[in-house]
């Protein structure tokens, strides 16, 4: 397998950023695919959900962003608020990191699938603190 050069990734952009990355297609040749077409999955907004049902919300794999317009069952009503939930999904690991809106936290659990059982953390909160400059 040929070396990588951080020279072919990054494409030129006046400011740095990365307009590429390489990767490998089905085949296992490699490609570089436009930065925007790699995060568009994770990023992409899938609209919102059924926030009162823990059977929706356990199934819930689909990479994307997603609102709600009232805590998500099992956050409970002091630490849930509406807000945006991200999900990322690799393989057997589930992620659901919530945004609350107008709260100073975030809201994380995680998932571990084996042997087709879910195995599902409980919600654990990051607390944000305002920094000054």
């Amino acid at each position: 397998m040929e070396k990588i050069k951080l020279s072919e990734v990054e494409r030129g952009l006046p400011n740095g950023i990365i307009a590429q990355i390489r990767g490998l297609n089905t085949q296992g040749e490699g490609i570089l695919e436009p930065l925007d077409s790699f995060l568009s999955d994770i990023l992409c907004a899938r609209g919102s959900f059924i926030y009162n049902s823990q059977e929706v919300i356990d199934n819930l794999k689909q990479p994307g962003v997603y609102m709600h317009g009232d805590p998500i069952i099992g956050t409970g009503t002091f630490y849930g608020a509406h807000g945006v939930l991200l999900v990322l999904y690799v393989n057997e690991y589930t992620i659901h990191i919530d945004f609350p809106a107008r709260k100073n936290f975030i809201l994380v659990r995680k998932c571990v699938t084996a042997n087709g059982k879910d195995e599902w953390s409980s919600w654990k909160y990051i607390s944000l603190t305002d920094i000054s400059t």
